[in-house]
């Protein structure tokens, strides 16, 4: 094998390596903004479900009037 071939070699391994910390930094990155949708997912999941309480009771009381 010659020296040329080993070099290009060297720098394509080179290249591999870079590119692969450059995903793990970008997966990390990823994962952290995940992590803080899914925080506000369950926050509006929670304010959505206080909302149709309620919207409920509302309709309740309006029911109520009716009934009457």
């Amino acid at each position: 094998m010659s020296f040329d071939v080993l070099e290009k070699l060297e720098a394509k391994v080179q290249v591999a390596v870079d590119s692969i910390e450059l995903l793990r930094m970008e997966i990390d990155e990823l994962k952290e903004q995940n992590s803080k949708l899914n925080d506000e997912n369950g926050r509006l999941v929670q304010e959505q479900q206080a909302w149709q309480e309620r919207l409920k009771a509302l309709l309740g009381r309006i029911e109520d009037v009716h009934a009457e």
